[in-house]
């Protein structure tokens, strides 16, 4: 039966079979089962709708981690994106940077080369005449030599000397450019006597100004001396008063005078030659200018002495000024730094080798052996006549040769090339001072490269 409320009548009968007609009536109510009852299906409906909420929340909490785990990752990967776009930035301004760079090398590149063949062409035109006098010379000498008297071969001699000074000259300023350009000079600065630099100097360009009769004066009052590198200041000393003799004209006065206050020093070289203009004293230190000039008596100059002057004072913390008056006279002011404590440091002052004269009682030629080792015979034989009056003179062509000789006759002195075949000047320095026999033995080595010290102090070795 379905759940309700029903009402049971019951009529009934006696035993005689008379009926009661109003009967009796029960009532009852039949339950429905648990899941018909509306309290569970209210609890069915709040369980659904508490169901769909629970997954509604559960839900929308998963796609909030996932939202934030997705922003996480977004955030992440955008921090990876911006530091590769930064670190691409970079390259790319690295890259533009370097190629700035080689832009820039190249452009000096092409600035140098231009600038050394122009030097070369100049340097060589320059020396052709010298060498060309010296190469003239001789061979005047070589086939008319018995033709001459002494008086006639004396003279070619001079001429021939004079020639190769100069070459020498320019040689020498080439190859202190060179060292300059490729900083292979070191500048090794102490106290030195300005006043020893200026007298060795003139002593060395004497006979050249004696050749104009040029008159040189110098005015020192008192010994001067400053904070320097002093082979690097002779050099300008030395260019410098060349300079002057060959543009002041014969009979000219060259005055060459040094002063001092609290902190710097002044040495003036003053002339009285050509002079200069305004726009000649301007090009005078410029590294791009390189022009041919000539002297009073049409010496030759390419103006490369004056670029090692200008690096070299540069070099030495000093700087230099140019007065001229063109037709009157030209001055050079170098100004260079003073030492700040003499006393402590007078020790240790630099002074430049004087120049020395050997006699026949200044070397006992005796049984002292002098080995030469060259591998240009022309050279060689000048070398060995240069010292053959004060020495025994043994020579070889190689490192080998040499080494093998030293062994053989243990000299007192090697005078020795550093390139040649076989075996060059270091080497054989290093193994020769390697050896208990001939490790006493003074070595000189001669060489017109341009060497770095540390490769020639490498010559000895570790002990």
């Amino acid at each position: 039966m379905p759940p309700g409320t029903y009402t049971f009548h019951v009529i009934a009968a006696n035993s005689h079979g008379y009926w009661n007609e109003v009967g009796e009536q029960l009532q009852f109510t039949i339950l429905p089962p648990w899941w018909q009852t509306w309290w569970f299906r209210v609890f069915v409906v709040v369980f659904i709708i508490g169901l769909v909420v629970f997954i509604v929340v559960i839900r929308t909490r998963n796609m909030r981690e996932q939202n934030k785990l997705l922003e996480v990752k977004v955030s992440e990967r955008t921090r990876e994106l911006l530091t590769a776009n930064n670190e691409i930035a970079n390259q790319n301004i690295t890259l533009s940077e370097k190629q700035k760079t080689i832009e820039h090398k190249n452009s000096e590149l092409s600035h140098t080369l231009e600038t050394k063949d122009r030097l070369m062409s100049i340097i060589a035109h320059d020396l052709k005449n010298p060498l060309g006098a010296v190469v003239g010379v001789l061979d005047l000498l070589q086939k008319n030599y018995i033709k001459y008297d002494d008086a006639k071969r004396m003279k070619f001699i001079d001429g021939a000397f004079v020639a190769a000074t100069k070459l020498q000259e320019e040689m020498l300023n080439l190859l202190e450019w060179a060292r300059s350009q490729t900083s292979n000079i070191a500048y090794k600065p102490d106290v030195a006597n300005v006043n020893d630099i200026i007298s060795d100097v003139v002593s060395l360009l004497a006979e050249t100004a004696r050749n104009k009769n040029i008159s040189i004066k110098i005015e020192l009052t008192k010994t001067i001396k400053a904070f320097i590198d002093a082979r690097m200041i002779s050099t300008v000393v030395r260019n410098l008063l060349g300079n002057s003799i060959k543009f002041t004209p014969d009979d000219g006065i060259i005055t060459l005078s040094a002063t001092e206050n609290e902190l710097q020093v002044q040495i003036t070289i003053s002339d009285t030659g050509v002079g200069m203009s305004e726009e000649q004293i301007q090009k005078l230190f410029n590294p791009d200018e390189f022009n041919s000039t000539y002297g009073t008596n049409n010496e030759k100059g390419t103006g490369l002495g004056l670029k090692i002057c200008h690096e070299f004072i540069q070099k030495n913390q000093g700087y230099i000024n140019v007065k001229s008056t063109i037709g009157k006279s030209t001055s050079f002011i170098i100004t260079l730094p003073k030492p700040i404590e003499i006393e402590e440091v007078s020790s240790n002052k630099i002074t430049l080798p004087q120049t020395q004269t050997f006699t026949e009682n200044a070397i006992e030629i005796s049984s002292n052996i002098l080995l030469v080792i060259e591998d240009n015979s022309e050279m060689r034989e000048f070398l060995s006549a240069v010292f053959s009056d004060y020495f025994t003179i043994v020579s070889a062509s190689d490192g080998l040769e040499g080494k093998r000789k030293a062994l053989e006759l243990i000299p007192d002195i090697i005078l020795s090339d550093i390139n040649m075949p076989l075996q060059n000047g270091i080497e054989m320095c290093k193994e020769i001072k390697a050896n208990a026999i001939t490790s006493h033995i003074p070595v000189v080595l001669v060489t017109s490269e341009i060497a770095k010290e540390s490769e020639l102090i490498d010559c000895v070795p570790e002990l």
